[in-house]
């Protein structure tokens, strides 16, 4: 292939891996405001920047260019609990909730932008997603979750490993 070829395949391919990523920041942007996708199984998220610690019980994150959903704890009970979730956060820039997502499918959002909060979250029997949701979203979030005898938290998917 000769020279000029070469440059227009290589431009070709450019031009269509940044629509590809284009395409799919403008489905991870519409998902803030789609509470049906949001109840939905399955993350889809990116991250500019993102440090700090996640465990089954706490997390201390400094993030930004978050955009979509992403799926941090499960929590499983096999009958009616409440426990409490502490959040301190500060969200500089952009949109970012915290929301949980019963059993039944139904949406409760916990947190949203700013501020600290001590809460009663009522648990169904089952397993109980913690989600995070955001939109272009940079800060910091510190959450803590009580350890509630009956209660299992696991950690859905390791934030930090990559």
């Amino acid at each position: 292939m000769n020279r000029p070829g070469k440059a227009l395949l290589i431009a070709l391919i450019l031009i269509f891996s940044l629509s590809a990523c284009e395409i799919m920041n403008g489905k991870q942007s519409r998902i803030f405001n789609d509470e049906k996708r949001q109840v939905e199984s399955g993350d889809s998220y990116t991250f500019g920047s993102k440090v700090g610690e996640v465990t089954n019980e706490k997390a201390e994150v400094s993030f930004s260019g978050f955009t979509g959903l992403y799926s941090m704890w499960d929590l499983t009970s096999s009958s009616e609990l409440t426990t409490t979730l502490s959040i301190s956060g500060n969200i500089q820039h952009g949109k970012f909730k915290l929301i949980e997502v019963t059993p039944d499918q139904q949406l409760v959002t916990l947190w949203e932008g700013d501020g600290d909060s001590k809460l009663s979250v009522k648990i169904p029997p089952g397993t109980t997603t913690i989600k995070w949701v955001g939109k272009r979203a940079s800060g910091k979030l510190h959450l803590e979750l009580a350890p509630q005898k009956g209660l299992q938290a696991e950690l859905r998917t390791e934030l930090l490993k990559d």
